[in-house]
C-alpha cells in the first residue's frame, strides 16, 4: 500500500512541475474558419527558444514537423498554421516547451579523416598504374 501511495505522489508532483506555465512566453491560438494559427508571444526582456509539436488526425499538419523558433523580447511570432479536414471534429494536442536562449555553440570542423582517406585513394590509384 505504501508503494502505491508513493507512486501516486511522485506522478502527481511530476505532472504539476511539468505543466508549469512560463511567466513570460505564452502560446496563443487564433481560429479563422478552418485555419488555426499558433503564435508564441514573449512579454519578457530576454530571447527564448520555443518548441511546438502538434499531434492530431483532424488537421492537415501534424507532428511530422515540430517547430523550433527563437522569440525575441516583446515579439509575437507565428509558429504554424493547421487546416481542419472536412467532416472532422478538430481535436489536437500540443506540446509547448520554452527554453532560455544560451550562447551560440561553437563547433570546429576537423577535415583530417577526410584528407587521409583522399590521400589513401590517390596513393592506391597511383600504385595501380
Amino acid at each position: 500500500m505504501k508503494k502505491i501511495i508513493f507512486i501516486f505522489f511522485i506522478c502527481f508532483f511530476t505532472k504539476n512541475f511539468a505543466q508549469k506555465k512560463h511567466p513570460f512566453v505564452t502560446l496563443l491560438t487564433e481560429v479563422k474558419g478552418k485555419r488555426t494559427t499558433f503564435f508564441a508571444e514573449n512579454k519578457g526582456k530576454r530571447s527564448y527558444d520555443v518548441f511546438l509539436m502538434i499531434q492530431t488526425k483532424d488537421y492537415r499538419r501534424s507532428s511530422n514537423k515540430p517547430v523550433i523558433r527563437r522569440v525575441q523580447p516583446g515579439a509575437k511570432v507565428v509558429l504554424t498554421t493547421i487546416i481542419k479536414l472536412n467532416d472532422k471534429k478538430g481535436n489536437y494536442t500540443s506540446v509547448f516547451i520554452v527554453n532560455e536562449k544560451h550562447g551560440t555553440l561553437q563547433l570546429q570542423k576537423n577535415y583530417d579523416p577526410l584528407d587521409n582517406e583522399i590521400d589513401k585513394a590517390i596513393h592506391k590509384r597511383d600504385s595501380l598504374n
